[in-house]
This record gives C-alpha cells, structure tokens and sequence, in this order.
C-alpha cells in the first residue's frame, strides 16, 4: 500500500485525510500501525480515509482498519471513508467496518 497523508484544519479543529493507493493486506501492518500512532498523538479531532485509491483490502487489512477506528475512538476521534470503490467497498460492506465507520 502506498499512502500520502495530509493535516488540514476545519471549522471544527484539526483533520488529517489519509489517502491510500493499491492492496491493503497484511503486509501492511507496521507501516499501518506507524499511522494510527501517529493519528492518536497527532490531537486532529477528525480523520478521513480516502480509499480512492484502494484496489483491494483484505481481512488482515480490514482488521486493521479496526484497530485504527478503536484507537480512533479511544482518542475521541471522528474516522470517515470517502471513495471507497470495487473491491474495497465490498470489504468495508460486508465486515464489521461497517457498523462502526461512516462511508461517503
């Protein structure tokens, strides 16, 4: 997985929008869990996934994305996906994701 990621401001504080490109798997996982440290020592009030990108995700990865949403919460942080698409919104659809991830 590659990823860009950028801190911006919004009315309500501060975000930061993870932008994700190609597989997320479980190769994945340290580099994945560099970014949600990160995110919980950051202090942004919201986070925003763009899957845009994203080709496939696969169960490691999904677990992963609850990992990043229970650290979220934990920190009081607002965590949203945009774009998802194909094979990755299938993922977060048919997962726990789902119940606990609002997607736009």
């Amino acid at each position: 997985m590659e990823y860009r990621l950028q801190n911006a401001t919004f009315s309500g504080g501060k975000e930061m929008v993870l932008t994700m490109q190609g597989d997320l798997t479980h190769r994945d996982f340290d580099g994945f869990l560099d970014l949600t440290e990160r995110m919980a020592e950051s202090g942004v009030q919201r986070v925003k996934l763009d899957f845009g990108g994203l080709e496939t995700i696969d169960s490691s990865g999904v677990g992963m994305l609850l990992m990043a949403f229970d650290v979220a919460r934990r920190h009081r942080i607002d965590m949203t996906i945009h774009n998802a698409r194909g094979q990755a919104m299938t993922a977060v659809v048919r997962s726990p994701l789902n119940a606990v991830l609002t997607l736009s």
